[in-house]
């Protein structure tokens, strides 16, 4: 039911102010209640049903939710305890983050700071068939998710016909970009460097990056 009025001149009954306590206990349920005004809560704010925040929500204590949805900008000068959160926009932290496990873009990053390490591997079990002494073979590292700028570190390895007397040299033949100078794909090369022919097999590729 709605909030009654009364008229201007009219009597003021018991349910026309029993009315408001009923709003502010809950026991009026099917009512909305709009501020135009700002709202001060000195105690706590508990909120068990969905909550829509559009503007800017700014907590000068702490925060703790297990779900939340901020369609706005979210400031937090205290603590701020998430159980699950979803970040479509960018996110900053001018401390510490602490996480035991962060994910980007669905791959993981090491425990630690935002600026956590970016790790990208591919392994391709296919062979090269025989090469000949300093012939190659080059496989390429397609990324899930561009490394910004080009400070990366990669690794190789695979095997060869010869077993460990194979010798085998490993080295970064090209980078591809994307739209941004971001790379988004290493190609290595996998030289036999024996006398003898060999075949190479069991590529691997590790790039480490921020």
């Amino acid at each position: 039911m709605t909030l009654a009025t009364v008229a201007a001149g009219g009597t003021i009954q018991a349910a026309d102010v029993n009315q408001f306590g009923d709003v502010l206990t809950g026991t009026m349920t099917d009512q909305p209640v709009t501020l135009g005004n700002s709202l001060d809560v000195k105690g706590a704010v508990t909120l068990e049903g969905a909550t829509t925040q559009s503007g800017a929500l700014t907590a000068n204590g702490g925060i703790t939710t297990s779900s939340g949805h901020v369609t706005g900008n979210l400031q937090v000068d205290g603590t701020a305890t998430v159980v699950a959160a979803h970040v479509t926009g960018s996110a900053t932290v001018d401390a510490t983050l602490a996480a035991t496990q962060v994910t980007s873009h669905g791959n993981p990053v090491a425990e630690g700071t935002a600026g956590a390490t970016h790790v990208e591997a591919m392994f391709d079990g296919s062979s090269s068939g025989s090469l000949a002494n300093n012939s190659y073979v080059t496989k390429t590292l397609a990324c899930a998710r561009a490394f910004p700028g080009n400070a990366v570190a990669v690794g190789a390895s695979c095997q060869t016909s010869a077993g460990n007397k194979g010798a085998v040299g490993y080295g970064v033949s090209g980078y591809g970009y994307d739209g941004g100078g971001h790379i988004n794909a290493i190609t290595v090369a996998f030289q036999n460097l024996d006398a003898n022919a060999q075949t190479l097999s069991g590529f691997s590729i590790l790039v480490v990056g921020v």
